[in-house]
């Protein structure tokens, strides 16, 4: 094996790895959005009927903050990594919730839970791609 093919593999292994990790602080944030808001609900802050799009809203927020996560110091296919963020993060909540609640379809709802982690993820990989500097040309006299 090639040292270029070696390093290509390195960089792909570390690229999974920060998607991964980007997803698990995700999940944190998503958790910790939806326990604030699952004591707001309990407070009476909030109304109960609140409660899909209060999870939506999670999703999202967690997609945007995973993708931000993994997209630090990373240069180059950043909309690529945030997307795959995304989609790593509605794989642990979809693990998670077959866990928790096996009896649950992923047709309640799953669709838009998509979405909104994919939708974060996207916004990530936008927000945390640099513009490119032109390089300013000089005209002497």
């Amino acid at each position: 094996m090639h040292k270029n093919q070696e390093e290509q593999g390195a960089k792909l292994i570390g690229g999974f790895l920060r998607i991964v990790t980007g997803s698990a602080a995700g999940l944190l944030v998503c958790l910790l959005f939806l326990g604030v808001c699952a004591w707001a609900v309990s407070a009476g802050r909030l109304p109960a009927s609140m409660l899909y799009h209060l999870c939506l809203a999670g999703c999202f927020l967690g997609g945007l903050c995973g993708g931000l996560f993994a997209l630090r110091g990373r240069m180059g296919r950043m909309l690529l990594i945030g997307l795959g963020t995304g989609v790593v993060f509605f794989l642990f909540l979809l693990m998670a919730g077959g866990l928790f609640f096996p009896s649950i379809s992923p047709a309640e709802g799953g669709l838009g839970l998509f979405c909104g982690s994919l939708a974060g993820g996207g916004l990530a990989g936008i927000i945390g791609a640099r513009p490119r500097r032109r390089k300013v040309k000089v005209y002497r006299k």
